[in-house]
């Protein structure tokens, strides 16, 4: 067997490897449409015909590739034209820049390339990871080829400590995206992330998780909670950010942010207080999860209001409010103000001396089971 069948024998052995499967439905339903493309390729009675052989000669690469990590994807552009022609039918693609070193920063460049010239089309879903030094090679690349190509994409996530500044400035115009998950990511500015919620009618899902910005002041802060409010078809929304406090006009924040948000399932944020509450208690009464146990400002009553006025599932809180730790009457309120709750997360520092006993847990479980006949399930997690 020559050099290229054996590659190709790996890489279909790499794609039955957990680590090779791509995630998700939408994965598994456009792999099994090729799947059944290239069935019915195969088995035309003019099985013969060089140009229908070479449909599925290109049908098998795409599969195979498909599958593949952007690091062997990289390896495989170097067996020949085929392979590198293959690409144009890939929906999904999963960069680790963690993986870029000197002796293949060429071949990265190359693909990325290729990727933003074959791909445009056809790329649904990019996750981007990275950890350290991006060359300004990698960056231009990123900037003037592969993003400003991406018309299509549905669904963009980056994980990295570097400062994107206006790297991602191209995904303004990309006006299919459902999907925006940015973890980590340093913004000198607010509006050089809410540039890209520009044009955004599709999308579904924003989640900023540990995102850092520049110290901005409060204007710029109402601004950027502003923009967010004007994605009227968002239905989960993860807000944990640093420096985006608001401390003026707080209530005129939380209106412009929610009022318009009535579609919102999902909603995990930090520094939530009593006029949030409010807020979210009056506009979004779709919310099924409130996850607010970080920085969390608001009283009792408040959570008793919003668990009253919206249909939550899932909540999510610290186990002290202020300086008092949940009591029972707490949890049998809760209980009482919605039945659609399931469950209760509560999160507490730990603490061999109070709280962590078993006795105070298991009480507090106890009544949440007894109160709601055993549709509420409690669970205790800690900060670290």
């Amino acid at each position: 067997m020559n050099s290229c069948g054996e590659f190709a024998m790996r890489c279909i052995k790499y794609a039955r490897t957990d680590s090779g499967r791509l995630k998700g439905d939408a994965s598994c339903t456009a792999m099994m449409n090729q799947q059944q493309q290239i069935e019915k390729r195969t088995s035309d009675d003019d099985g013969q015909d060089p140009a229908k052989v070479a449909m599925v000669i290109d049908d098998i690469l795409s599969l195979i590739q498909s599958f593949l990590s952007f690091h062997d994807l990289v390896q495989s552009t170097d067996i020949s034209k085929p392979w590198r022609g293959a690409m144009g039918n890939i929906q999904e693609i999963s960069i680790d820049f963690c993986k870029v070193n000197r002796t293949n920063k060429h071949n990265y460049v190359r693909t990325l390339r290729l990727v933003g010239k074959n791909l445009g089309e056809t790329l649904k879903r990019l996750d981007i990871k990275c950890s350290k030094y991006l060359s300004d090679e990698v960056k231009d690349v990123l900037h003037n080829v592969l993003l400003p190509n991406c018309q299509q994409l549905r669904h963009f996530s980056i994980r990295t400590n570097l400062d994107m500044g206006t790297l991602l400035e191209p995904l303004a115009k990309v006006s299919s995206l459902e999907t925006i998950e940015i973890n980590q990511c340093c913004f000198s500015r607010p509006n050089e992330f809410t540039l890209l919620l520009e044009n955004k009618p599709c999308l579904k899902i924003l989640r900023l998780n540990r995102v850092i910005f520049g110290v901005p002041d409060q204007d710029s802060i109402a601004d950027f909670y502003s923009e967010i409010g004007k994605l009227h078809n968002l239905k989960e929304l993860v807000l944990k950010t640093r420096h985006m406090k608001c401390e003026q006009n707080r209530g005129r924040c939380w209106r412009s942010l929610f009022s318009k948000l009535g579609e919102l399932h999902l909603l995990e944020m930090s520094d939530i207080d009593d006029e949030a509450l409010c807020v979210i208690s009056e506009h979004c009464l779709h919310l099924q999860a409130l996850y607010a146990h970080e920085s969390l400002k608001a009283s009792m009553d408040g959570i008793l209001k919003t668990l009253t006025l919206c249909p939550i599932e899932i909540l999510s809180i610290p186990g002290e409010l202020g300086s008092q730790k949940l009591s029972v009457s707490d949890v049998r309120g809760m209980c009482q103000a919605n039945e659609t709750l399931r469950i209760m997360c509560f999160f507490t520092i730990p603490d061999p001396r109070g709280w962590s006993g078993s006795f105070t847990f298991g009480k507090l479980r106890d009544t949440a089971y007894e109160e709601s006949n055993g549709r509420v399930e409690m669970v205790f997690r800690y900060y670290y």
